[in-house]
């Protein structure tokens, strides 16, 4: 199984009531949404949550930073997740929530071609 495409896109997430932390008050989550494709159809799904004042990542520089990515996952085994992990930090470093993402569509493809709970 090899991953043959990345799907970025927009997640605004519009809670009920705002998410108000010690810096500020958030009506609107802006998170992005990858998903990983195999050949076979298969695919997996990871969610960033950025946060310019603790990972000091953008909605906008998370999409750019996954589509950036897909070059260096295309044709790559998702089971091989530590080196890809280590690939993808190196092609967009200081990215933790990308890489977030990155990790959970690894693992969520994996589990879901093995056909068990991730």
């Amino acid at each position: 199984m090899k991953i043959t495409r990345l799907k970025v896109a927009m997640l605004n997430l519009m809670p009920q009531v705002a998410l108000t932390v010690a810096y500020g008050s958030y009506p609107v989550l802006e998170y992005a949404l990858l998903e990983l494709y195999t050949a076979a159809g298969a695919f997996g799904l990871g969610e960033a949550a950025p946060d310019p004042e603790v990972t000091g990542e953008t909605q906008a520089g998370v999409i750019r930073a996954l589509e950036t990515l897909a070059p260096l996952l295309a044709g790559r085994d998702p089971f091989d997740i530590e080196v890809i992990l280590q690939d993808a930090e190196e092609a967009v470093p200081g990215c933790p929530a990308a890489l977030a993402a990155l990790d959970m569509a690894l693992y969520d493809l994996m589990g879901k071609s093995l056909g068990v709970p991730v």
